[in-house]
């Protein structure tokens, strides 16, 4: 087994450069995953694009309820699966160990109802704590944070994922807030310069007809970037996690993993 290449001290700078390292390390892994992850988002993009080329939206959407639910739920099924491969890779590869696609995969789907319920408790929690004067929300987020990477890691259920992430987070929730908004900066620059090129090229074409060719332009680019910057949110919580874990527990993640396997 290779040593765990991890850094012994919790910070923003650690969190994401280790992050960074193993998203450009794993490459073509977390490629997959995203795909994974936008495949019926890319469905429903190529079919909207094929209406609004044909003129054939007039306002309202061609599918039928049911259809669209079902969109729905696969986009929520490809996306949490997509999310738990990403995290195990990335503790996978903190840890020393040579990623495996369909390891993690199979992780990702193993896990796929304990992190429905992680994310469904999170967002009702986080939504209320925001509804009462927003910084209750702001700390339930913290304190949650490493939630999900507890629940693919860790094996444990909703609450107890919840509750460990509490406890893994305490102390250190100034340092995750830091890792937040390095992360909202650097998604906010790249859809500003997206949304920079869709004004400019707007301005550029006018009323000539050209601006369904630049819908189906910016579009893919924007739905790349998005595909990109999830997958690096995803490294970041889970290098963040492997972290704490390191901190705290002073042993890695994967070995904690084996008693509960």
């Amino acid at each position: 087994m290779l040593e765990p290449s991890y850094r012994p001290t919790f910070s923003v700078g650690n969190v994401i450069g280790e992050g960074g390292r193993v998203f450009r390390s794993n490459l073509l892994a977390f490629a997959v995953f995203a795909v994974i992850g936008v495949l019926p988002f890319g469905a429903m993009m190529f079919e909207y694009i094929d209406l609004l080329a044909s003129a054939k939206v007039a306002g309202k959407s061609s599918e039928p309820p049911v259809l669209f639910l079902l969109w729905e739920l696969a986009m929520i099924v490809a996306s949490l699966v997509s999310f738990g491969a990403m995290v195990h890779a990335t503790v996978t590869s903190l840890d020393g160990r040579p990623v495996r696609i369909g390891q993690s995969l199979g992780a990702g789907v193993k896990r796929f109802f304990p992190l429905l319920g992680v994310g469904i408790v999170f967002g009702l929690g986080t939504g209320l704590g925001f509804l009462l004067l927003i910084v209750p929300g702001i700390l339930l987020t913290l304190a949650w944070y490493m939630a999900m990477p507890v629940a693919v890691v860790e094996r444990r259920g909703v609450f107890g994922s919840l509750g460990r992430a509490a406890s893994l987070s305490k102390g250190h929730r100034v340092t995750l807030l830091g890792v937040g908004i390095v992360y909202f900066l650097l998604a906010m620059g790249g859809y500003f310069g997206i949304a920079l090129v869709a004004v400019i090229g707007g301005f550029l074409v006018g009323k000539t007809g050209g601006a369904t060719g630049m819908f189906v332009v910016v579009a893919p680019i924007g739905a790349i970037y998005y595909v990109a910057i999830s997958s690096l949110y995803a490294a970041f919580i889970a290098a963040a996690y492997h972290g704490l874990r390191m901190e705290k527990d002073g042993t890695s993640p994967e070995q904690l993993a084996d008693v509960f396997a």
